[in-house]
């Protein structure tokens, strides 16, 4: 499985990257973790091959509405299902649903 972490918060998309790594180690699944400090980043490198992709919502280079935006315009054939992205006040339960 491969999961990006795309997060201009270092302790956020650490916090993140060790919540995936320790899910894979308990679960025994092999997880191929990327991550990026801003969406201008994840969205110049992106190929479309990503199982799960966690999305920052509020960054300040290229927020995460727009590289969702983006990657749906540019790869909208290879993807599947709908995409979630998240902000630090997700621990508030504010996560979006993006069509």
């Amino acid at each position: 499985m491969k999961v990006a972490v795309v997060d201009d918060d270092r302790g956020y998309r650490d916090t993140l990257i060790s919540y995936i790594d320790r899910f894979g180690k308990e679960n025994g699944e092999e997880i191929e973790i990327i991550a990026y400090k801003n969406g201008m980043d994840f969205v110049s490198d992106y190929k479309a091959d990503c199982d799960v992709v966690f999305l920052d919502v509020e960054m300040l280079l290229y927020d995460g509405l727009s590289a969702a935006k983006k990657i749906r315009e540019v790869h909208w054939k290879k993807l599947r299902g709908d995409s979630l992205l998240r902000t630090s006040d997700a621990r508030k339960g504010l996560i979006c649903k993006y069509h």
